[in-house]
């Protein structure tokens, strides 16, 4: 996912907005205190990428603490499971994670490690679906 990312902000011109100091193996509170120091910032970024629906909580919270508008001033698109993101913010741009799919490709991956498979023939690799807004 990182490298993806960075490919892509090469390949448009983009410039990245290092978040330094806080991931998501943070508290939700460190997110939330690291994103309001973000947003404070003059050189801000606009939009935000989340690993995880989690902490994508925090980083709303961070964003209205600093008297942004999601949507508006800064986008967040943000990888989700539960598809719960959506009742929590709206404006939230999301890309459903087929949570079943990466069990069954685990428990794939287990049973061909037991059996003896080359690591590398246990590897898989799924599109994502399409980002996706419920705001209207």
């Amino acid at each position: 996912m990182r490298d993806g990312f960075s490919d892509t902000l090469a390949e448009l011109g983009l410039a990245e907005v290092p978040f330094h100091g806080s991931t998501i193996d943070h508290s939700i509170e460190q997110i939330r205190a690291r994103t309001l120091q973000i947003m404070q910032r003059g050189d801000r970024p606009d939009g935000i990428v989340s690993a995880a629906g989690g902490a994508t909580f925090a980083l709303v919270a961070g964003i209205e603490d600093a008297g942004l508008t999601l949507g508006d001033d800064v986008d967040v698109v943000s990888k989700q499971w539960s598809k719960m993101l959506h009742l929590f913010r709206p404006r939230l741009l999301v890309v459903d994670e087929d949570f079943r799919l990466a069990g069954r490709e685990l428990a794939r991956s287990v049973i061909g490690c037991i059996a003896g498979a080359p690591a590398g023939s246990l590897q898989s690799l799924t599109r994502p679906g399409p980002v996706v807004s419920h705001h209207l």
